[in-house]
This record gives C-alpha cells, sequence and structure tokens, in this order.
C-alpha cells in the first residue's frame, strides 16, 4: 500500500504508523479526507456502482444520476495528485 503513497504522504507518517495497519490507516483517513472529501468519495462511489433495477423507470434512474451528479458538483472538492 505504501508504495501508491505519495512522497509528501509519507513524510507525515511516523515509523510507528508504518508499523501498525490500523494506525496507518487512521492518519491516512485524516490526511486525506475532510467531511467534504469524505462525501465526496461516498457520492463518487454510489455513482460508480449504481446499477439500473428492473423495478424502476428508466426516468427514476436517470433523475437518480443527475441528483448524484449535482450533489457530486456541489462539494466543490478539487482532486490533486495526493487523492
Amino acid at each position: 500500500m505504501t508504495s501508491t503513497l505519495s512522497a509528501e504522504i509519507k513524510r507525515k507518517l511516523t515509523e510507528k504508523d508504518f508499523n501498525n495497519r490500523y494506525k496507518m490507516l487512521t492518519k491516512l483517513s485524516h490526511l486525506l479526507q475532510s467531511d467534504e472529501d469524505a462525501q465526496f468519495m461516498r457520492l463518487i462511489h454510489e455513482y460508480y456502482t449504481l446499477q439500473f433495477d428492473d423495478n424502476e423507470s428508466l426516468s427514476d434512474f436517470l433523475t437518480h444520476v443527475k441528483i448524484l451528479e449535482e450533489r457530486i458538483d456541489l462539494t466543490n472538492v478539487q482532486m490533486n495528485n495526493d487523492k
């Protein structure tokens, strides 16, 4: 996992963080996700895993897609190299 981290993020971790997975993931979650970032990631996950259900109309599905897109836009999250 550490090979995917940027040098800037690695510098913010201590040796103890690298030796304990729980500590590392906790520290990384604090470093990489503000509340807006966390909401953005949840919405993006929902958006990319959304599937059409036979029990809903196409109109309802497309409305759901549009609402998700608008909620993602409202987070104003800017993607950068650390995310």
